[in-house]
């Protein structure tokens, strides 16, 4: 069975290339025939990124709700 999943990157490794790839954007470095590729691979980083950044924001808002760890209000 062939696996076309790409491997976990971290959010800033997602970031990294998503940087990358603006700057051949912006360069004029991209060919044509590149081009889609190019952009459907920065829309799957930025939806990785965005991911990456909701979860953390879940943790760290479950962190300042209750830092304890209780179930407790102040």
């Amino acid at each position: 069975m062939a696996r076309k999943k790409r491997p976990a990157f971290s959010y800033e490794q997602a970031l990294a290339e998503l940087q990358d790839i603006v700057k051949q954007l912006e360069e004029g470095t991209t060919s044509m025939d590149e081009l889609t590729d190019r952009l459907a691979r920065a829309q799957e980083l930025i939806r990785l990124c965005q991911a990456h950044l909701r979860q953390v924001e879940k943790q760290v808002n479950l962190l300042l709700d209750d830092p304890s760890g209780e179930n407790s209000e102040s």
